[in-house]
């Protein structure tokens, strides 16, 4: 969309892995959590972590939002693990307290 401002930033190490990282801007007409975002993505493109600052919570909100053990539904890729970490002002995620957890056990299409 070209509403949507991105730029890929300069790569991040995590857990022994190097993943690229796009920040992108997005428009008030889109619903997200917050206008500014940074996705991180491993070696196969996967999406492994985005972050962002919860506007309805305030600028000291800071979160890390991982997705991982993705799993082939009917040919879509889906993240069956989710979880949210606050995240401190150097970007680095906090262990400890998990703020979200999702696991994904079904998916169902339809057309």
């Amino acid at each position: 969309m070209d509403e949507v401002a991105t730029n890929e930033i300069e790569p991040w190490p995590e857990n022994g892995e190097i993943w690229r990282r796009l920040a992108a801007r997005f428009p008030e007409t889109i619903p997200t959590h917050c206008r500014e975002q940074v996705f991180y993505f491993d070696e196969r493109l996967h999406l492994r972590r985005c972050d962002y600052v919860p506007e309805v919570f305030g600028a000291w909100a800071r979160a890390a939002h991982y997705c991982s053990d993705y799993v082939d539904f009917a040919g879509l890729l889906v993240p069956t693990k989710r979880m949210v970490l606050p995240r401190t002002p150097s970007g680095r995620s906090r262990p400890w307290p998990t703020l979200v957890w999702i696991e994904v056990k079904e998916v169902k299409l339809e057309k």
